[in-house]
């Protein structure tokens, strides 16, 4: 009996750590999702996964959704790489850094792919996760 109730305990902990890991590999695709409607120009896709009151932070300053849509729609990318996740969970929000390499050109010229980093934070709402923050590390001009 004692031994059944303690395998079922050590099987509890195991199934909610394989859901925590999980929902981990899938922020990080939710995430990778982003880049890919950014670069594909699907901004409405995009705008769906941005929650009210979403923040944008890069070299030029603070922006709103409506600014980070802007820069997306101004930057032609055609390739990126996101690497070295570090991810925290805390109750229904997952803050994000990470390392992004993107093939990029801004206002006409070409930025130089380098690993620079990001990051993001994304809350849970009723029905999804929608990114609140993003954070880009990268210098626009050099």
């Amino acid at each position: 009996m004692t031994k059944t109730i303690i395998l079922s305990a050590f099987l509890g902990v195991l199934v909610s750590i394989g859901f925590a890991v999980a929902e981990e590999v899938d922020i990080v695709k939710l995430e990778k999702k982003t880049w890919t409607f950014s670069m594909d120009k699907k901004w409405a896709e995009l705008e769906a996964l941005l929650a009210p009151g979403f923040q944008y932070v890069n070299q030029g300053g603070i922006h709103d959704a409506k600014g980070f849509m802007e820069a997306c729609k101004a930057s032609k990318q055609s390739d990126f790489t996101l690497s070295d996740f570090r991810i925290t969970r805390k109750r229904s929000m997952i803050v994000m850094s990470y390392n992004a390499e993107v093939q990029e050109i801004l206002a006409g010229k070409p930025l130089p792919k380098q690993k620079a980093p990001r990051s993001a934070v994304w809350i849970k709402t009723e029905t999804s996760w929608l990114k609140i923050l993003h954070a880009n590390c990268n210098p626009i001009c050099k």
